[in-house]
């Protein structure tokens, strides 16, 4: 792929990655959601956990815990998918051989 080319597949793939940020959150809680959004600025700018709390009416070390909530969670939907990832890669892997052995 030529350089230009890439060049134009950015637009797609900055919306293919907002898109895979909202599904991914969506296991999150409205409250976790709305301090990862402002975190990241997927809701305009990125905003420190004290601009998180003002705007909130919270505290910082509250928006810190919403935040560490809302991290642990992601890693756990990231661990539960790569295992369903690495299962069905294996289950496939399983099948091609006994595909072979029967050819």
């Amino acid at each position: 792929m030529l350089a230009w080319q890439e060049h134009e597949q950015l637009p797609e793939l900055e919306a293919r990655r907002k898109q895979q940020v909202r599904i991914t959150i969506a296991c999150l809680s409205k409250r976790q959601r709305r301090v990862v959004r402002m975190h990241y600025g997927l809701l305009g700018k990125e905003m420190s956990h004290e601009e998180i709390g003002l705007k909130l009416g919270i505290s910082t070390a509250e928006v810190d815990s919403i935040y560490g909530q809302a991290m642990g969670e992601l890693q756990r939907f990231a661990d539960d998918f790569g295992g369903w990832v690495e299962r069905e890669r294996k289950k496939e892997s399983q099948m091609a051989r006994f595909l072979r052995t029967i050819q």
